[in-house]
């Protein structure tokens, strides 16, 4: 299961689409083979992105090939990590998720299999003017190899801005990460004052119930539960100004607007709102803060219910039993209205 994505994120559609965030929105995407994620499509041309893959007719090659705005969405042909060099990669096509870099130690057999790749230096970009020299969202998926790009960032994590990270993980101690691949990403982000908000986990099912687990709504109707072992966690952190106000206080209006766009865009709009109404005073000067906080409560165009609906709960709200999920609660009311349906049809 990914993090939870808005259908439609109208706060910050809005403040894009009406001028109100006046600045670029600057992210790095680390593992971009594919494209980035429809999240930051949200941020139309307002959004810079660099994209990095070790790959290039599999990676860059396609997405160089279709990009319609090299001014802005720039995609380099170069692994990232804690030296400027040129390493052995051992790409599997039919499982890229194995893909690797030889080992430190020697003990891979480099043969034609092999391809040459330029590694670089996260600070190494940052410091020649190739990144930045702002940056405000980076996302890291490597392969396992995010702790050593992280260790070749330290300036960059340092002084460039930057809000948030999501970077892929797993628990698994394993000969390269003994304490296991979290415990160290953690530990390497917690010197720049990141903490996670968030994991979307992937879980990994015996054969028995390779397809998830038979979950009945009604009448025979069912829906596969996720079930199983965590085998991958997709780590959302952010960092210290999304909890203090203090230092939100010395934030420019801009740099809060991003913030507000980043938790709506991870769907944590409560720390949206929180920080919307914590710098009303400065805020204003650019946006109308009770429209504003009616745009983050919406996930669709044609909703209409504002803050103050929620506030002075005028939302007619369906109570659940205290462990049930909502949206499986959801699912179950949407399946007895189909039932009824047919039944009326029928």
């Amino acid at each position: 299961m990914a993090h939870y994505f808005p259908p439609y994120p109208y706060f910050t559609n809005e403040i894009c689409k009406r001028g109100i965030l006046t600045e670029s929105f600057r992210l790095i995407d680390v593992g971009v083979r594919g494209g980035f994620h429809d999240r930051w499509q949200a941020f139309g041309d307002h959004l810079e992105l660099w994209g990095f893959d070790a790959l290039y007719e599999d990676g860059v090659a396609p997405l160089i090939a279709a990009n319609k705005y090299p001014g802005r969405i720039r995609y380099l042909h170069c692994a990232l990590g804690d030296k400027d060099e040129t390493r052995p990669f051992r790409y599997y096509r039919e499982n890229p998720s194995s893909s690797h870099f030889a080992a430190a130690n020697g003990t891979d057999v480099i043969d034609e299999n092999w391809i040459q790749v330029p590694t670089r230096r996260l600070d190494t970009l940052f410091s020649d003017g190739t990144i930045g020299p702002a940056i405000d969202f980076m996302k890291l998926d490597a392969e396992t190899y995010e702790i050593e790009i992280l260790k070749g960032a330290g300036e960059t994590l340092s002084r460039s801005g930057i809000l948030g990270i999501e970077s892929e993980s797993h628990f698994f101690r394993t000969p390269r990460h003994p304490r296991s691949h979290f415990v160290e990403l953690y530990e390497q982000l917690a010197p720049y004052d990141m903490t996670v908000y968030d994991l979307g986990i992937v879980r990994q099912p015996k054969p028995t119930l390779s397809n998830g687990f038979p979950q009945e709504i009604i009448g025979g109707r069912y829906v596969m539960r996720p079930i199983g072992r965590i085998l991958v966690c997709d780590c959302l952190f952010l960092s210290d100004a999304f909890k203090d106000a203090a230092v939100q206080g010395t934030c420019t209006v801009d740099r809060l607007l991003k913030m507000i766009a980043i938790a709506e865009l991870y769907g944590l709009q409560d720390i949206s709102l929180s920080i919307l109404f914590d710098n009303r005073s400065l805020l204003a000067n650019r946006l109308d803060v009770d429209e504003a906080s009616g745009w983050l409560m919406r996930e669709h165009p044609h909703q209409t219910f504002s803050y103050r609906d929620y506030a002075e709960d005028r939302i007619k709200a369906i109570s659940f039993e205290s462990g049930v999920d909502p949206r499986r609660a959801a699912e179950n009311m949407a399946a007895k209205v189909i039932e009824q349906i047919e039944r009326d049809e029928a």
